[in-house]
């Protein structure tokens, strides 16, 4: 199998998606496909530097940076032939991370070379607009739906997110797939030499969390919960990513007089990941925007109980066993009173039992020989279908790449009808 992945964020940087799509496209090398990762280049990127991956894997597109604020970097008009890049590697399948941006090339080029389009769904999207501008907040609702439409495969990362994108109208088949995650990796952390690395006691309640510390991840509700319980015994909160909002969360625990209960890692990845979540007694995820929540399976691997508010995503995975689900409108009060809990002695060991025997599920290769089904039934339909181009002439795939523009302006024409309503 070979497979495009378009993505319009990508390593170095470290969010839900650009790991999502790196060790989705490591996996499938390492299971004998090829995978070409198609991505601007990050602003903070020196001309010719890279992640990791050999230029063979990658393709970086000369872009700049966002104004808004926001991790995405823009493709600039004209930057690198894809169609000659395309050619050369000969996809079975591509498959668009994002259902916007590079999203949209990846349909035009999709359809030039006559293979199915695969979306996955990675986010609420709605859930980044603030609740004062209803009109982009609608927007945001139906920017997905309409683009799914534009695909042959949409994926779900859980099945709660399948049930919304075709309540909200997809057509489209859909195929539950979640990301996987590097078990052997998770289960091998040091809690002794994590602990020691943070000058954490080894008596101390140690409440976790890993992500980016952003508004939109709700961290001001995580710092206001995790006050509320260290306020009632030792411990800290033990904070795993870079962002904005960590002044704030500073902020917030130097004012409760808890200054010094808080730490404050930076970004960690691999071993050093693997040593924080050992260190940790119970993991807190209060981001209401994830379709997944990737961390929530790695903390669960490394035998750590989940609290979580309640959303699509948390809520396919916490099932009680493992766990603990915080209805989302609950205060920061309620669900500091879960995390007690979660670690009440009894409670706790069987929790942690129960994260462990959950993450199984989300084995590497496994979620990796699913997508591939998911790839293999979607070349299936379209060959079968007869919608599928014949390889040939010039001409006929010009043909098919203006039958592309034509679908990729009913997608703009309905995102319009969206904004006019």
């Amino acid at each position: 199998m070979r497979v495009a992945m378009f993505t319009n964020t990508y390593l170095p940087l470290l969010g839900g998606v650009e790991r999502s799509v790196a060790s989705t496209a490591t996996t499938l090398r390492n299971l004998g496909h090829a995978c070409l990762v198609i991505t601007p280049r990050v602003p903070a990127m020196r001309r010719g530097a890279h992640d990791g991956a050999t230029d063979a894997e990658t393709v970086r597109l000369a872009a700049f940076p966002s104004v808004a604020g926001t991790q995405f970097s823009y493709r600039l008009p004209g930057a690198g032939n894809l169609r000659r890049e395309l050619r050369q590697f000969l996809p079975d399948v591509v498959h668009a991370h994002h259902p916007f941006m590079l999203g949209e090339t990846g349909v035009r080029l999709a359809r030039g070379n006559g293979v199915p389009v695969v979306f996955t769904c990675h986010t609420r999207w709605e859930r980044f607009v603030p609740s004062h501008l209803p009109l982009l907040r609608r927007l945001a609702r139906r920017l997905p739906v309409i683009f799914g439409g534009l695909c042959d495969l949409v994926i779900a990362p859980t099945p709660s997110i399948a049930r919304l994108l075709r309540r909200r109208g997809v057509t489209t088949p859909i195929a539950v797939v979640p990301t996987g995650i590097d078990l052997e990796l998770f289960r091998a952390g040091s809690r002794v030499h994590a602990r020691a690395r943070w000058g954490i006691r080894p008596g101390d309640t140690v409440v976790g969390h890993v992500g980016r510390l952003v508004p939109e991840k709700n961290v001001a509700y995580l710092a206001e919960a995790a006050i509320a319980l260290l306020q009632t015994r030792p411990g800290r909160l033990l904070l795993v990513g870079e962002g904005p909002a960590t002044a704030e969360v500073e902020g917030r625990f130097a004012a409760a007089g808890l200054g010094g209960r808080l730490v404050c890692t930076g970004r960690l990845d691999g071993q050093d990941l693997a040593d924080a979540y050992s260190a940790m007694d119970v993991f807190a995820f209060t981001a209401l925007t994830d379709t997944q929540g990737l961390v929530i399976a790695e903390a669960a691997a490394a035998g750590c109980p989940i609290v979580a508010l309640d959303a699509p995503g948390p809520r396919d995975f916490v099932d009680g066993s493992n766990g603990l689900l915080v209805p989302a409108a609950a205060p920061p009060e309620a669900f500091a009173a879960a995390l007690a809990r979660a670690l009440a002695p009894d409670a706790h060991a069987a929790l942690s039992s129960g994260a462990r025997k959950s993450a199984d599920d989300y084995d590497l290769a496994s979620c990796a020989e699913r997508l591939v089904a998911a790839y293999t039934e979607a070349i299936a339909r379209l060959r079968d279908g007869g919608a599928s181009p014949p390889p040939g002439t010039t001409l006929q795939r010009a043909w098919w790449r203006l039958i592309a523009e034509w679908d990729l302006l009913g997608h703009k024409a309905a995102l319009a009808r969206v904004m006019l309503r």
